[in-house]
């Protein structure tokens, strides 16, 4: 067998145009996969960002409950103060009655 270029040369030049062809193919995937996790990292911040937000209004929201309960703690105080002292008058009056009756 004749060969016009050296054998040896020739199988390298094979050998070299296969793992030229062959990193080819791996960098096509490479890139398909870049562009694919980066269309998933850029749905998780935005999925990220919503959550941060959500967590901001729900922040917003029991702050608003915490006020409204400091609200309603402090009517009721104002209530027992108010019945205390409406029973301690009834007890003072009935007593005062009881005085006079006798």
């Amino acid at each position: 067998m004749e060969c016009s270029v050296p054998c040896r040369s020739l199988k390298k030049a094979i050998e070299t145009k296969y793992h030229a062809d062959y990193l080819q193919r791996q960098l096509l995937i490479v890139r398909d996969s870049v562009g694919y996790y980066g269309g998933i990292v850029s749905s998780m911040d935005t999925m990220l960002q919503y959550r941060d937000s959500q967590i901001i209004v729900l922040r917003d929201t029991e702050t608003q409950y915490k006020k409204q309960l400091k609200v309603r703690d402090d009517q009721i105080q104002t209530l027992i103060t108010k019945a205390r002292i409406g029973f301690v008058t009834a007890g003072a009056t009935f007593i005062f009655s009881l005085l006079l009756l006798l």
